[in-house]
């Protein structure tokens, strides 16, 4: 080997009795730079194995966490700039190559026979036929199909690189890659480490440095999403005892058991709403309210109605429930919710309402700045309406025009658009502040709701019922719309910020059965399925959904609706089936 000599910067050779001694001068001195016991002292004459993270390593909370990975899950390309690129070279490159074909096609028809030129007509004639009898459908294809090899090509690059890698699959699963392997034949030199007044500092050995292992596994673990750190707590106990310690995993853990189990009916729950202290829970036609913290029945409340309760919902101060027959009421919200009073009723729905939301993300909601927000309801007669929950009244309707007479069984409202889903798939995006991004509505004459509320976009999710719809990471280059639909399908939509080309970006298959319900929150969002099980997928994977899911909970029956109230610590309700409602802590790190 080469070894450096204290007082001389040129390697010379070195003998096995150099090495020894310079060992021994090293142990004297017990003198290491920073940068050398940070990575750990590599010693001569000694196997190793060094590993570096495979991706970028940022700090929790890091500004740019939230578009960036975690360092132990794939990162994936944001192939959307590099798609619109291809297109535009595309279309610019038929722009050329037509304008170059009208410039030389009188030179090229002097030269030519009058037969040469005839058929050569009937070529051109023949072409512009095609392309002018090719539509949208084309093109999409065109562009999947270029999206397909291209996704081929990353992911035959991505096996072939797995084939030659041979870090072993326990480093793998913590997220680091082997740099390099084998004994080390050369010694470092140990340079002075000097305080802040210049003198010598004596630096612990690097045996001892080892030896504080939960500091390292703590820093590793900090890096870590759940899923990977529940790969790394079955390695060994040290990293066993520092993973249950992160906060992120520890709730992971345990939001899979719940702390209260309220049996509230004999049939089924049909919905949950928190309200503060207490669990209000629909069935059986009224409502009870139960103690979020041991599951205590406080007592039926006022709430009762001739049909099922399928929506509760807390919106401007008070609480509102949606029946089977049409009617949406006004009630109440006391300290003490034994003493809920009846107040208002909107009664203009003639069938059962589906869902009811609020607009309170966005405040230009109507076309005009209202202090108070609207809510927005959707039922099976077909329509969609907005009301004023002050004066009680029936602000617009909206009747999407489906050639099925599907009927309306979703709602959501973000900043920029109502989303509507429906019962053979269709969800219809509009407008709703008078402004449009559409072309053709633009140029044609709005007259009466579409003045206000445009119809932008139909998204199609196959021929099942839409059963709930949520938008996650709002207004950033990375909105995702999520649909959820009866076929237990769970899709994932790319959300443009200027114009209208939504585009599917995954579909997850994860759920046997219907998804009833989706939440969102700070770093996950739950599904709720008639298969029985909560599902909860990480916010931070970027597009790599088939990876994103990190928790699956069993509840032992269908799961009808749910509900999540964030805190410290929030909790999670989960009606089922059979009567019961599940609560789960949900820890302030979700």
């Amino acid at each position: 080997g080469a070894q450096r000599s204290p007082h001389n910067s040129t390697p010379t050779h070195a003998s096995k009795e150099q090495q020894r001694a310079a060992m021994a001068e090293l142990a004297t001195e017990q003198r290491i730079a920073k940068e050398d016991y940070d990575w750990g002292h590599l010693r001569p004459n000694e196997f190793r194995m060094i590993f570096i993270p495979r991706h970028e390593l940022r700090e929790p909370g890091h500004a740019d966490s939230e578009s960036s990975d975690d360092a132990s899950s794939v990162s994936s390309t944001d192939t959307e700039e590099a798609e619109e690129d291809e297109r535009r070279r595309a279309a610019a490159a038929r722009v050329a190559g037509s304008n170059e074909r009208n410039a030389d096609r009188g030179g090229n028809q002097r030269q030519k026979s009058m037969v040469s030129r005839f058929r050569e007509q009937e070529e051109q004639a023949k072409k512009r036929a095609e392309e002018a009898a090719r539509g949208p459908e084309d093109y999409e294809a065109e562009a999947a199909a270029y999206r397909e090899r291209k996704l081929q090509r990353k992911l035959e690059k991505k096996r072939r690189l797995e084939e030659e890698d041979e870090t072993p699959d326990w480093a793998k699963a913590c997220g680091w890659r082997l740099l390099l392997r084998g004994v080390l034949e050369e010694a470092a030199e140990p340079p002075d480490v000097l305080d802040g007044q210049g003198v010598p500092m004596i630096v612990p050995p690097p045996v001892q440095q080892a030896t504080a292992s939960r500091d390292l596994v703590g820093r590793v673990v900090s890096f870590l999403n759940p899923r990977s750190i529940g790969k790394a707590v079955r390695l060994s106990r040290g990293w066993a005892t520092v993973g249950y310690e992160d906060p992120l995993y520890y709730c992971l853990v345990q939001v899979g058991v719940p702390s209260v189990t309220i049996y509230a009916f004999e049939g089924r729950v049909d919905a949950v709403v928190h309200c503060g202290a207490s669990v209000l829970a629909s069935g059986d036609k009224g409502v009870s309210a139960f103690h979020v913290d041991t599951g205590e029945f406080l007592g039926r409340t006022a709430i009762r109605d001739t049909t099922a309760i399928p929506r509760l919902f807390v919106a401007v101060g008070s609480l509102w429930s949606c029946s089977r027959n049409g009617a949406i009421r006004e009630w109440s919200l006391p300290h003490d919710v034994r003493n809920i009073e009846f107040r208002a009723q909107m009664w203009e729905h003639n069938a059962e309402i589906n869902d009811l939301t609020s607009t309170v993300r966005n405040p230009r909601f109507g076309g005009s700045t209202t202090e108070t927000p609207r809510l927005v309801s959707c039922a099976d007669d077909r329509s969609v309406r907005v009301w004023n929950p002050v004066r009680h009244h029936c602000d617009a309707v909206l009747r999407p025009f489906n050639h099925k007479s599907a009927t309306m069984r979703s709602v959501y409202v973000s900043s920029c658009h109502l989303y509507v889903g429906s019962s053979d798939g269709i969800v219809y995006v509009y407008g709703v502040d008078g402004t449009t991004r559409s072309l053709f509505n633009r140029q044609k004459k709005r007259v009466g709701v579409e003045r206000t509320y445009p119809l932008e976009a139909e998204l199609d999710n196959g021929d099942e019922v839409v059963g709930a719809i949520a938008l996650v990471r709002e207004n950033t280059t990375r909105a995702r719309l999520l649909v959820a639909s009866w076929d237990g399908f769970l899709r994932v939509w790319a959300v443009p910020l200027s114009d209208l080309e939504f585009y599917l970006v995954h579909t997850l298959q994860h759920h046997a059965r219907r998804i009833n319900d989706i939440l969102v929150a700070q770093r996950h969002f739950v599904t709720a399925s008639d298969d029985g099980t909560l599902r909860y997928y990480g916010l931070f994977h970027g597009d790599d959904y088939e990876n994103a899911l990190e928790r699956r909970v069993e509840c032992g029956a269908r799961v009808k609706c749910v509900a999540m109230t964030p805190g410290d610590p929030g909790v999670v309700l989960a009606g089922l089936a059979d009567g019961r409602v599940l609560v789960f802590e949900l820890g302030k790190s979700m």
